[in-house]
Order: structure tokens, then C-alpha cells, then sequence
């Protein structure tokens, strides 16, 4: 458990810590913008219908990134660090648009408003050099939640990782996030609780020579 500071307690938040430190420039060195894909992006569409673009990260969604992040609620964002902040830090933000997508996976969600886009959602995977293992997480703009934004994005984020060489996924879950283990399961992932830390693990081996994409059974929409 944690304190309403975020005080980590458990072995389990050990995961929020590492993520804050993969996100710290000093680990990187020389930041590259992520090509997974065109300009343009992806169409893809949320169970209610409504359109939105997937494609990766470039340096200058800076500030969509940081409109992403000040729009969250406590609860997001606890289910996003799990850590009880008001708002997501600065400095925090600010790493997001310092990824080297040599080495890490950073997809994004977009809609587009005319000549303007507004980021929906962010997917991330990173990992140290030299790993083989990537640590996962996805968040969602609050009013987007819960009509397959979230789902879309890391089934896009996958193929990404494995083709960066990445054999195993690995992240952590409030056991409150239920829409989150449920989308984990349907992914494919192997979700199980700890109950040390009271919170659920997620892991995902994408095995030697693995060539088919990840998809989950129930996927709302398909890429184009």
C-alpha cells in the first residue's frame, strides 16, 4: 500500500519508481523523434464511432503532451504513476517528449481538430539498455476512457516493441484498475496478483522467431 503522498511502501511500487528513472535523460543520451509509422497515422475508430489517428511520438508534441497530462484527474493519474499527486510534475512531463524510440516504444492517440491535434492517450514501453525487457504503461485521456482508445493504442505499441528486438512485457495494475487488468487479459498478457503489494503483474513473452502480431479476441476497431 501507499500513503496519500505516494510514499512507496511495497516492493510492487518499485515499478513507478523504475519508470521515473528510465524516463531520466541522463539515461539516454542522444534523443531521436519515433518513425513507427507515416506522418499521417493511423484511422481507427472507439466503440461509439468516433475517429482518432494513431501514430508515434515526435518532439514536437511537446506541448499536446503536456495538455495530456494537466487534463488527468487524481484518479488517472494515480492509476497512470500510482502515486497520489494532484497533478502530474513538470519535470515528469517534460521527460515524456525526451524518449529515444531507438531503444523504447511512445505511441499516441490523436484527434484532429481542422489544422490542430489534441493527444487522447500516450502508450509507453521502456526499458534499460541493453534489456530485452520493456516496462508498459498506457494512459488515457478521463472523457476518452472506456470506448477503446486505450485498447487500440497498445495493440498498435506491441508489434512496435517486438520489432525493436523486446522479448518480454512487464508492468503493474491497481487492483481498482479493473478496465485495465481486463484489457490486459484480452491482449494476451498473463495478469496475476500479488498480494505482498496488493497489486496486480502483467507480463507478456513474445517467444523466439514470433512473427504474428498481438491482438486481443474483442478488438473495437481495426487499423487502417
Amino acid at each position: 500500500m501507499v500513503d496519500r503522498d505516494g510514499v512507496k511502501l511495497t516492493e510492487g511500487l518499485q515499478f513507478a519508481e523504475s519508470w521515473l528513472s528510465l524516463l531520466s535523460l541522463e539515461r539516454f543520451g542522444n534523443m531521436t523523434q519515433c518513425e513507427y509509422d507515416d506522418q499521417v497515422g493511423k484511422l481507427a475508430f472507439t466503440k461509439t464511432g468516433k475517429a482518432f489517428y494513431i501514430r508515434s511520438l515526435r518532439p514536437a508534441d511537446a506541448p499536446l503532451i503536456e495538455d495530456l497530462f494537466k487534463s488527468l484527474s487524481p484518479r488517472s493519474i494515480f492509476f497512470r504513476f500510482l502515486r497520489y499527486w494532484k497533478s502530474v510534475p513538470q519535470e515528469i512531463i517534460n521527460c515524456f517528449t525526451n524518449i529515444d524510440c531507438d531503444l523504447n516504444v511512445a505511441m499516441v492517440a490523436v484527434e484532429r481538430l481542422q489544422s490542430e491535434e489534441r493527444i487522447l492517450g500516450l502508450c509507453g514501453i521502456l526499458r534499460k539498455p541493453g534489456s530485452e525487457k520493456g516496462e508498459f504503461a498506457v494512459v488515457v485521456r478521463d472523457e476518452w476512457q472506456g470506448i477503446g482508445v486505450g485498447m487500440l493504442l497498445v495493440e498498435a505499441s506491441l508489434p512496435a516493441a517486438r520489432d525493436l528486438g523486446m522479448k518480454d512485457l512487464w508492468g503493474i495494475i491497481s487492483p481498482e484498475n479493473t478496465t485495465m487488468i481486463a484489457m490486459a487479459e484480452k491482449l494476451g498478457f498473463t495478469v496475476r496478483r500479488d498480494w505482498a503489494s496488493d497489486l496486480y503483474e502483467m507480463e507478456m513473452h513474445f517467444g523466439v522467431g514470433c512473427s504474428e502480431e498481438p491482438r486481443s479476441d474483442t478488438a473495437v476497431s481495426a487499423l487502417e
